[in-house]
């Protein structure tokens, strides 16, 4: 006899028979039980999760609710014993015969290390209170773990506007009280949350916006590419990826032929089956060159594919600004006490600035890793070939010395630059270094996003060449989309077929899975191309004429083809003057919606003169 109780009895008749409340309770296990319901009951995902919402309630009236007790507010016996440890410490430092300088930044470093201690032993011993405010956080129903630790163990460190850990530890827990001088030192990091709620919301509201406008010309202009490819094109992604689900199979995999949607009844047989990488349609790897098929945007979130003329893209910068908003608020939610906030990250992987603070340092040049040491500076030296790269002290090397790098591979530790990788190997395989990279910046930043949303945006936002040798119309160091070069391109003469093996160092004139046009063939590309089964691909032994190039966010339509489509976007004076003197023309019928809505026509007319032009 299998044991249960009436509120699982309740919930379990709510739900369908195939999905099950997850056993732990978690903000982990809850979004995904959640996820589930949507994606595989969209129609009545409302309806469910209502049934759900008024069995919650009924519970919490007819037990003790969500109330707490005095004993929850009871600072954690840790708050005291552990005192005494932090105290002991930078009472040694201060009395060492370091200058005054190093002593505050050994103590600043003291009180940091001790926080981030902190906060896991508050949980540890919350939890084995079983106190109710460490429920809420661990059940992700409100508050996080660096509002528990403030409450019943002590804040210990918080950071000045500049930055800084202030060198005098708040070691009171809030519950309990604070002394005015521990209160005083608090103040630095509760000024400094307020400044970045005013600031930092304006600005994530400025990148939602340029993302919209990166975006707003991926309208789905058909099904599905009415030619086939020479060549298979899609995106390889690991096979037990979850956003995996909605997606379509450009390749086999497993039993499953090109074309399956992945449902999660597929997606779970891939895992049973142990398929490790799989090649899907993706808006990176699509063969429209204006626009994207609705195969590659896939399953969007009402459950069907993206109806013909309809514009996910924006949907999906939509969805990853209001991510973006919420990062701006961690300072605030946690009192000033994180450093290098996740927005801060993000808007440089967006703007890509010439100054890249923070950054890791990308190889320059492909070969082997000669030596690594140190100069007289301090500064990391590592050299590759003969070339020399320079870090600085903070910033370790993750390579050693006999590795063989590829010119954008990263080489220390720090922030990754999505343009060096977009400049070295190829407008392809930088949209999937940069999915990878803000996927993993908007996780760390407690703001998780779908990755078939920023794949839409690095179709948008990374899609522009600067023309090396004028051709095609093109003129000499003009900045334009990669479409339109794609538009014009031919294979060369001189182009061969060869196999993949006999590839190394020449450049691609076919696109291939996710590689695009001008490509380098590199050992890491044929590893890639040999793994999903591709035999030959067309290459030249000549580099193209033009070299990829990443815009930022900020000037993406500052190069759009359409005069018109510019005077949506910022520098407007120069943008317009420069597609004077390019002679650009201000189709009405474009993927872009702005010349049609600057002389008024209606949105319907618009997407009919899109689709059929």
């Amino acid at each position: 006899m299998q044991e249960t109780t009436i509120g699982q009895l309740l919930i379990s008749s709510t739900l369908p028979s195939d999905i099950k409340l997850p056993d732990e309770i978690t903000k982990k296990t809850i979004n995904s039980f959640y996820g589930e319901l949507a994606r595989k009951y969209p129609d009545r995902y409302g309806e469910i999760t209502k049934k759900l919402n008024q069995i919650a309630v009924q519970a919490l009236y007819s037990n003790d609710g969500a109330s707490f007790s005095l004993d929850d507010l009871r600072p954690l016996p840790s708050s005291y014993s552990y005192r005494p440890v932090i105290l002991k410490e930078i009472e040694q430092i201060a009395s060492s015969k370091l200058p005054d300088r190093e002593k505050r930044k050994k103590i600043a470093d003291a009180i940091l290390r001790h926080s981030q201690n902190l906060l896991q032993l508050t949980q540890d011993e919350a939890k084995a209170a079983n106190n109710r405010f460490y429920e809420y956080v661990y059940s992700g129903a409100r508050g996080n773990p660096a509002q528990l630790k403030r409450l019943i163990m002590g804040d210990t460190a918080y950071f000045d506007p500049s930055g800084e850990v202030v060198p005098f530890p708040v070691l009171s827990a809030y519950s309990a009280g604070v002394p005015p001088a521990e209160f005083w030192a608090a103040c630095y990091g509760a000024r400094k949350g307020l400044a970045d709620t005013k600031l930092d919301v304006a600005r994530s509201g400025y990148l939602a916006k340029l993302l919209n406008r990166a975006t707003h010309r991926l309208v789905v202009i058909g099904h599905d590419a009415k030619t086939k490819t020479p060549y298979p094109i899609g995106l390889p992604v690991e096979a037990q990826d979850p956003d995996n689900i909605g997606a379509f199979l450009a390749l086999p995999a497993g039993r499953w032929p090109a074309g399956t949607e992945i449902t999660p009844a597929v997606y779970e047989d891939l895992k049973r089956d142990g398929i490790k990488k799989i090649v899907v349609r993706s808006p990176i790897a699509s063969p429209a060159v204006d626009g994207i098929y609705a195969v590659d945007a896939g399953i969007r979130e009402h459950g069907r594919l993206p109806e013909i003329g309809s514009i996910p893209g924006m949907v999906a910068a939509q969805a990853i600004g209001e991510r973006l908003a919420q990062t701006s608020l961690s300072s605030k939610h946690l009192g000033g006490v994180v450093k290098f906030s996740g927005f801060r990250v993000l808007e440089q992987m967006l703007n890509v600035p010439k100054f890249y603070v923070g950054g890791a340092i990308h190889s320059q040049v492909d070969g082997k890793v000669r030596s690594i040491d140190k100069n007289e500076i301090g500064q990391w030296r590592i050299v590759i070939g003969e070339q020399e790269h320079l870090a600085p002290p903070s910033h370790k090397p993750i390579v050693k010395e006999g590795d063989v790098v590829e010119a954008g591979d990263i080489l220390t530790e720090g922030l990754p630059n999505p343009a060096e990788v977009v400049k070295h190997k190829g407008v392809g395989e930088g949209r999937r270094a940069f999915v990878k990279m803000f996927y993993e910046a908007m996780r760390d930043a407690g703001q998780p996003v779908h990755r078939r949303n920023v794949e839409l945006l690095a179709r948008g936002l990374i899609d522009h060449v600067i023309i090396t040798q004028p051709f095609g119309g093109f003129y000499l160091d003009e900045i334009v989309p990669y479409g339109e070069v794609a538009k014009r391109w031919t294979p060369r003469k001189g182009s061969v077929r060869v196999p993949v093996d006999s590839a190394l160092g020449y450049y691609l004139e076919v696109p291939v899975l996710h590689y695009t046009i001008g490509t380098k063939i590199k050992p890491s590309v044929i590893k890639e191309l040999k793994e999903a089964g591709i035999k030959d691909i067309i290459v030249h032994s000549d580099p193209p004429p033009f070299e990829s190039y990443m815009v930022r966010a900020a000037s993406s339509l500052e190069f759009d083809p359409n005069w018109m489509t510019r005077l949506f976007g910022s520098n407007q004076i120069r943008a317009l003057l420069s597609a004077v003197r390019q002679g650009a023309t201000g189709e009405i019928y474009g993927t872009s919606f702005v010349p049609a809505k600057a002389i008024g026509i209606p949105l319907g007319q618009w997407i009919r003169g899109v689709v059929n032009r």
